[in-house]
């Protein structure tokens, strides 16, 4: 019986990776993903869940080549790789408006603005629960995976269904809020039922 079990959530959630996977279209793009927004965060190496994730999506860690784990990544070395993309995975306070969003934003370094990112308002902000979701492998895994793809890709998904929830800047505790339609992909494999119970 648990077998079955196990192998109905499994066949689910490779079910809702790979709907997700077959959407997304980052086209090699480049993105830096940071612990915080000090000049020297922590960041993904290779081999790492963040890392893989953006791989499935068709996008490409700068620094999948640089260590196989979490290491401390310097403010020139970032604007050296010149990110197409900035998620930042912030773990002190809930960002919950555009206000703290651009006051957090603010206090990014010099080099950090002026990469293509930043110009090109491709900075991403995942904190509070969405922050945890994202710094740690797990169960989330398909949570995580639909909230990356459609935070860096959300023309592919309005144009697989023009009624999908898209185009937000940050996420915070209210992610896998069931009005707000966040989780569309996960939620059709009845994953968010799964892991709450």
């Amino acid at each position: 019986m648990i077998r079955a079990t196990c192998r109905i959530h499994v066949s689910d959630v490779s079910e809702a990776i790979n709907n997700i996977c077959r959407i997304a279209d980052l086209q090699d793009k480049k993105v830096f993903v940071a612990l915080g927004v000090s000049d020297s965060p922590y960041t993904a190496g290779s081999g790492t869940y963040v890392t893989n994730m953006l791989e499935s999506l068709g996008a490409r860690n700068i620094f999948a080549n640089d260590s196989n784990s979490w290491f401390m990544a310097s403010k020139e070395t970032v604007y050296e790789r010149q990110p197409d993309m900035i998620i930042i995975i912030h773990d002190a306070e809930q960002i919950t408006s555009q206000r703290e969003y651009r006051t957090l934003l603010s206090h990014f370094n010099d080099l950090w603005k002026r990469t293509p990112a930043y110009a090109n308002g491709e900075v991403y902000v995942f904190s509070g629960d969405a922050a945890s979701l994202l710094s740690r492998a797990g169960a989330r895994l398909p949570e995580s995976l639909e909230l990356l793809a459609k935070i860096m890709d959300p023309e592919s998904f309005i144009n697989e269904d023009p009624t999908d929830v898209v185009g937000v800047k940050y996420y915070n505790d209210s992610y896998n809020d069931p009005d707000n339609g966040y989780l569309r992909y996960v939620k059709a494999q009845g994953l968010l039922e799964w892991q709450r119970e």
